[in-house]
C-alpha cells in the first residue's frame, strides 16, 4: 500500500471517529434525563394552587431535566385525597378521572417579557420532524419533539390548521389559548421550528405561557374530562 493510500485511509478513519464523537457529545450535552423521584419536582409543586395540592398524584410525576429546560408532568385527580389507598389505585387507572398537567421551565428565558411572545394560528406544520433530537413523554397524550441545540432569543407559538374551536385566554401574568389542538410548535427569530408538540385530537387542551417567579413557563392541561376555563383555578399564578 503506497503512502497516499495510507493517508487517505487514516484521514477517512479520523473523520469517521470525529463524526461519531461529535454525535455522542451532542446527545450527551443536549439530551434530557428523566427522573421520577420527589427531589426533582418538589420545588415546582407550588405552581399548583395550595387548595388542590393533595389531589395531585405525585406517584406518577416525572421530570425531564435538560441543560436548557425542565419539563415536569403531573396527574391531577380531583378528590384523590379523600380516597383510601385501594380507591386511589382504581382512580389512577381511569383516564376519565385525570387531568394531565405539565410545567415547562426554560432556563435561558428567565425574565423574558410575556408581551414579546406572539401566537400564530392556522399554520401548516405537517412537515415538521426531528432529525437530531429526542421525544419527551413519547407514550403520553402529548409527546414533545425537540431538536438538539435549539436556541430562542425570540419565541413564537404556532398552532396548526387542523386544530379547532380555539379561544384566546389572557391574564395578568399569563396568556394562551384552549381548544381541540392537533400540533403546536415553537419557532425562533429565524423561523426554525425546533420544538413541537403533537396532541391526540379528541379532547380540549389548555395551553398557556406564564411568568411566575421571574421564570418563563409553558403550562398545559388536557383531559378526557370535559372542562372549561375554570380549570385555571388549579394553577397558582402568584
Amino acid at each position: 500500500m503506497n503512502k497516499i493510500a495510507k493517508k487517505i485511509i487514516i484521514t477517512f478513519g479520523c473523520l469517521v471517529i470525529g463524526y461519531v464523537i461529535y454525535f455522542i457529545a451532542d446527545e450527551t450535552i443536549n439530551s434530557h434525563t428523566v427522573f421520577t423521584n420527589r427531589k426533582e419536582w418538589k420545588e415546582y409543586i407550588h405552581l399548583f394552587n395550595e387548595s388542590i395540592v393533595q389531589d395531585v398524584d405525585t406517584l406518577s410525576a416525572s421530570t425531564y431535566v435538560g441543560n436548557k429546560d425542565i419539563y415536569m408532568s403531573f396527574n391531577y385527580v380531583p378528590g384523590l385525597s379523600f380516597l383510601d389507598k385501594h380507591e386511589q389505585a382504581i382512580f389512577r387507572s381511569k383516564k376519565d378521572t385525570v387531568y394531565f398537567v405539565t410545567f415547562w421551565a426554560f432556563k435561558e428565558l428567565d425574565h423574558f417579557p410575556l408581551d414579546s411572545i406572539d401566537f400564530r394560528f392556522n399554520r401548516s406544520l405537517d412537515h415538521l420532524k426531528v432529525g437530531r433530537g429526542e421525544v419527551l413523554s413519547p407514550y403520553s397524550k402529548q409527546p414533545v419533539s425537540i431538536c438538539y441545540g435549539y436556541k430562542y432569543n425570540d419565541i413564537t407559538i404556532n398552532m396548526d390548521n387542523k386544530s379547532r374551536n380555539v379561544k384566546l385566554i389572557n391574564g395578568k401574568n399569563y396568556k394562551g389559548f384552549w381548544g381541540d389542538l392537533n400540533r403546536v410548535s415553537f419557532s425562533n427569530e429565524k423561523e426554525e421550528h425546533d420544538i413541537f408538540i403533537d396532541y391526540e385530537f379528541k379532547r380540549p387542551v389548555l395551553f398557556l405561557v406564564a411568568n411566575i417567579d421571574s421564570a418563563l413557563y409553558i403550562i398545559t392541561i388536557n383531559s378526557e374530562i370535559k372542562f372549561d376555563e375554570s380549570i385555571l383555578s388549579i394553577i397558582d399564578f402568584k
